[in-house]
């Protein structure tokens, strides 16, 4: 595994000019449920109802899945999927940023007075070819494999579209999504735990927007 889902999530949000990530709360999110799809996707975890169910505690050697594995194996059965998402932002999010830190994808600053934290991009041409392997899949119609399928489907119900692929047609990206997410490229297990991730996703991302505009 080169880069995990959420650490490409972290790079597809970045914004390379303030150094910040764009919509934060919703790639913290979009993080979180990357996390618990790369342990379905290691067959570490399944869902059985609502309920998160470690089949493998072994750890597999990625902080940013490890950490979260560890959690769900201490917690056992006691919280469902929506409830992870929520606990696991951080114990998903900031390790994958250490982690690109660590691969050189990007540089922690700290400049101003206040000396605020900022992350310099490194890696523009992996996110140039993310951003175009993306764009084949959901606006030209090439099939995805796996990994990419899962990447679009977070990607599109955490509410990010309009940072990945900003001049995209939003209608036809949803119509795009429905078609992958309905697909068969996933085995039962996972299209289970990925068909309530697309729901928990899409409510956080509902709440996040509407918190926004409130806010503004």
């Amino acid at each position: 595994m080169d880069l995990t889902l959420g650490e490409q999530l972290l790079l597809l949000t970045l914004d390379a000019d303030s150094g910040r990530f764009r919509h934060q709360l919703q790639t913290e999110y979009a993080a979180s449920a990357a996390a618990l799809l790369e342990l379905a996707l290691a067959d570490r975890i399944r869902l059985e109802g609502d309920r998160v169910l470690v089949r493998d505690a072994a750890p597999l050697g990625v902080p940013g899945l490890d950490g979260p594995l560890e959690q769900l194996a201490q917690q056992g059965e006691k919280d469902d999927l929506h409830r992870w998402i929520f606990a696991l932002r951080r114990p998903a999010f900031d390790p994958a940023l250490r982690a690109l830190a660590d691969k050189g994808s990007l540089r922690e600053e700290r400049k101003g007075a206040l000396r605020r934290t900022r992350y310099e991009l490194l890696a523009g041409e992996t996110v140039a070819a993310t951003r175009e392997r993306l764009a084949a899949v959901a606006t030209r119609g090439e099939e995805p494999d796996e990994r990419t399928a899962c990447l679009v489907v977070l990607i599109h119900h955490g509410g990010l579209w309009e940072t990945v692929l900003p001049d995209a047609d939003q209608e036809a990206l949803a119509r795009r999504v429905t078609e992958i997410t309905q697909g068969h490229w996933a085995h039962p297990a996972l299209q289970q735990i990925t068909d309530s991730i697309v729901t928990t996703l899409s409510s956080f991302a509902s709440t996040t927007t509407a918190t926004i505009i409130v806010n503004s």
